[in-house]
């Protein structure tokens, strides 16, 4: 016991003796844990600009637009008519995707054909291409739900039986570890232990290096 406190000691010693390995231990871990979370600490991703391209220019398209421009996800900051600008602004970093709204959109939806959105994300980043995506599929969703109600209402099924009809098994998602959802909080934590751990092997393998001298130093 007296051996283990004695080694205990001269570690202790050896480190606060050390102004390289105190500088690893504690500015070190310090600046770690205090800048890396900085550039997550919004969780999510929001408001991101997007170019929106209507060819059809109808109420309906119109009214997609709106919808996508409500979700917290994206925020359309213009309207273009050229595919070759929109393209040019994403390349610059000005916008992160493109939202194109095909001609005949509203005539395909009223005479019961399948109509297509088209979306065209930055997939450079992961987390900002997932973010454009489900702002315009949660609005494409939201505008698709009001057509099919409607179309059962003029069948001549009442709302509730409507709502039933077009979503036969609600889901209820709640996610249970990370209800933000956002990037910090389930990869930062395990992140600074991995950083903790690294900086404990430099700081053990420059004592080790400074005792490595002092043993050379006295063999001369």
């Amino acid at each position: 016991m007296r051996y283990l406190l004695r080694v205990i000691k001269e570690e202790y010693y050896a480190v606060f003796t050390d102004s390289g390995v105190l500088l690893i231990f504690i500015a070190g871990l310090a600046v770690y844990t205090m800048v890396y979370p900085v550039p997550y600490s919004r969780e999510v991703v929001k408001e991101l600009p997007v170019v929106a391209i209507d060819d059809d220019h109808s109420a309906m398209s119109r009214k997609l637009l709106r919808f996508i421009d409500a979700t917290e996800e994206v925020r359309i900051t213009e309207q273009s008519g050229n595919m070759h600008a929109a393209r040019q602004k994403v390349l610059n970093k000005e916008v992160w995707g493109i939202v194109v709204i095909p001609e005949d959109f509203e005539k395909d939806i009223l005479t019961g054909r399948q109509a297509v959105v088209a979306v065209h994300a930055d997939a450079c980043y992961f987390l900002i291409y997932r973010q454009v995506y489900t702002g315009v599929y949660k609005a494409t969703a939201t505008l698709s739900a009001g057509i099919e109600i409607r179309r059962f209402t003029a069948a001549g099924l009442g709302e509730k039986h409507a709502l039933r009809a077009r979503d036969p098994l609600p889901m209820d998602g709640r996610p249970l570890f990370n209800p933000a959802g956002g990037y910090a909080t389930y990869v930062v934590p395990p992140v600074l232990i991995l950083i903790l751990q690294q900086t404990l092997l430099i700081g053990i393998g420059m004592l080790g290096g400074t005792r490595a001298e002092k043993r050379r130093g006295e063999a001369l």
